[in-house]
């Protein structure tokens, strides 16, 4: 069937069974436009005061759910914020006339707040044998010289330590001007003819030959001969204890 065809037929039953009085364009326009969506808020909005009172205790054990759940990350969050509680139990907080009275009321100027480090405690010393003290290559710090008798000496392999507070215990072997040597039968030599490692210290610490000590002393080195040595800096005379 011809387009045309189609057209004249339905314009005859158009003619036929529509009167003339009838205006099609206000129901045309309306199925044209696009529908709004209507909210499903009427819909659950409660009818009754029970409804009300319902729908008030669940948003109510909603909310206590989420303080529960939440609530134990929100105050370590806060835990971990710095008071001044935790600052003066700590001896932290440096006294320095904060307190000020503005309008008869007693503040604490925090602008002019020092807090200072002088409640820490030092590091605990690594306690080691002469033999380990120092250690390998590490970065741009060469390996200390192991054993001065091996021929020729080997470097030392074990862990790096150079900058550490260590302790160390042992007996004197030699004492010299700004150094002693201390031993503790680890097998520990360097260039001198004295077992043990190198202590370098100030000349007013005093130790003898013989005598059996305890160090909290910083790993270092020394230089001999062109060769890196193992050596321990002693910070001052309280980091030393004789044992007997």
């Amino acid at each position: 069937m011809k387009e045309q065809e189609m057209a004249d037929i339905l314009y005859d039953i158009v003619e036929r069974d529509v009167p003339d009085s009838a205006d099609l364009w206000p129901g045309i326009r309306a199925r044209l436009r696009p529908r709004r969506r209507q909210s499903r808020w009427p819909a659950l909005r409660p009818a009754t005061r029970w409804g009300w009172a319902f729908l008030t205790l669940a948003a109510v054990l909603v909310l206590s759910t989420m303080v529960y759940a939440f609530g134990p990350a929100i105050s370590r969050v806060f835990q971990m914020m710095p008071s001044w509680q935790y600052l003066e139990e700590k001896h932290l907080l440096q006294d320095v006339d904060l307190m000020q009275t503005v309008d008869g009321e007693r503040l604490l100027n925090l602008a002019e707040a020092r807090v200072t480090l002088a409640g820490q405690q030092p590091p605990i010393p690594l306690n080691i044998v002469c033999r380990d003290t120092g250690g390998g290559a590490s970065g741009r710090q060469d390996a200390v010289t192991d054993d001065a008798r091996a021929e020729p000496p080997a470097a030392a392999t074990g862990l790096n330590n150079i900058g550490l507070l260590l302790r160390v215990a042992g007996k004197v072997t030699a004492v010299g001007d700004g150094f002693f040597y201390l031993d503790d039968g680890s097998g520990c030599t360097d260039s001198s003819t004295f077992p043990g490692v190198r202590v370098i210290c100030a000349q007013d610490v005093s130790v003898s030959d013989g005598q059996y000590v305890v160090i909290d002393a910083v790993s270092s080195t020394y230089y001999d001969g062109d060769t890196t040595w193992r050596a321990l800096v002693l910070p001052d005379r309280q980091s030393l204890k004789a044992i007997r």
